[in-house]
């Protein structure tokens, strides 16, 4: 099992981007890939079964308890069928991508996990 990772921090400990990517480096084959986007939600693909999610605003977690309502934490919502959130998390990791330096070896898991999530 070999990964492929790259993140970006807003700061020390804080993740605002990540591209994690698990794949077979016999077959290439991608066991699981994880596009992480601070401002809107993550994509998981796994199986290659994608799945988008959106993180709660604040106006829904207070709604949700008295509890929430003074300790409010943000989450990720379930699943969701929103194709312009996913658009831009892809937007958000393309930008990320572009300040790295990528090995040719990498840039073809990466490309194959694009085709996977479009």
């Amino acid at each position: 099992m070999k990964k492929v990772e790259f993140y970006s921090y807003l700061k020390d400990d804080y993740v605002n981007t990540a591209l994690i990517i698990e794949y077979d480096e016999v077959t290439n084959r991608i066991d699981s890939a994880t596009l992480h986007s601070n401002n809107y939600g993550v994509i998981t693909v796994e199986n290659n079964k994608t799945e988008v999610h959106i993180w709660e605003n604040e106006d829904h977690v207070r709604e949700l308890s008295n509890l929430s309502k003074r300790h409010t934490s943000i989450l990720l919502n379930g699943p969701s069928n929103d194709t312009t959130i996913k658009d831009k998390i892809i937007k958000d990791i393309t930008a990320l991508l572009a300040t790295q330096q990528i090995s040719q070896e990498n840039q073809s898991i990466i490309n194959k996990i694009f085709e996977v999530i479009k």
